[in-house]
């Protein structure tokens, strides 16, 4: 019609107001979810199986959204340029590693999945953000125990090779499909695998964790065999001087 034009979007308010809602949302969630996890475990009382099979699906759900906050949270502070690098020595199993797996021991445990440590003796010593690289295994740890086979093996490996680290999460699942690989790192995608539980998520996780480890001047890749394994391998120099956004 004459003398109607259409609003443009404006995508920095959109992030503006992605960024107050998760914020805002991040604590009371929590309080939540620790809750229902007190119900869960018989902390509260004892439930019957009703009642039981009730407060799993409630801790599902709040778990779903609890990963959405942390994703739209960690995804604004990207575009929005907040997402700084602090990097001090730190050590990759004591600072990053242990602090994820104890992190998800709840889901390890309720699949039955079997996490193989082929990380080198001692530890391995590195000039990066521990906050950020949390995320990034967070993240990748975390698919391969969503989309593992349930008393499967998850294997978390890493070897040092001209100057730079490589790590690798690999898992025993439903795989990735071949012609799904190149996509898998960008915003938003989500992997369409009929033989894939049907899980929600933001399609997030992968991007950020992509990003993060870019910042840090490394790369990240796929590889999967589909209906077997599924194989993340990633980079980070072995001595990090001048991270972008430090």
């Amino acid at each position: 019609m004459k003398g109607l034009t259409r609003k443009k979007r404006n995508p920095s308010k959109e992030i503006d107001l992605i960024a107050f809602v998760a914020h805002e949302l991040k604590n009371p969630l929590a309080s939540c979810l620790m809750n229902a996890y007190m119900l869960k475990d018989g902390l509260l009382g004892e439930l019957n199986e009703r009642q039981q099979k009730a407060v799993a699906s409630l801790v599902r759900n709040l778990e779903y959204f609890d990963d959405t906050i942390h994703h739209y949270l960690n995804l604004t502070r990207i575009e929005q340029g907040n997402q700084k690098i602090e990097p001090r020595p730190i050590l990759v199993v004591h600072d990053v590693v242990q602090p994820c797996l104890e992190n998800l021991d709840r889901q390890i445990s309720t699949k039955k999945i079997k996490v193989v440590n082929e990380l080198p003796p001692g530890d391995i010593h590195l000039v990066a953000d521990p906050a950020l690289l949390r995320i990034v295994f967070n993240n990748l740890l975390n698919n391969a125990i969503v989309y593992g086979r349930e008393g499967g093996t998850v294997r978390l490996s890493a070897f040092e090779h001209g100057g730079w680290w490589e790590f690798s999460v690999w898992n025993e699942g439903v795989g990735i499909p071949r012609n799904k690989i190149k996509t898998l790192f960008r915003k938003f995608n989500r992997v369409d695998n009929p033989s894939a539980p049907k899980l929600r998520g933001t399609g997030l996780g992968l991007y950020i964790t992509r990003t993060i480890i870019e910042r840090h001047g490394g790369t990240i890749s796929a590889d999967s065999e589909e209906g077997s394994w599924a194989q993340f391998r990633f980079t980070l120099p072995a001595v990090v001087s001048a991270p972008s956004g430090a």
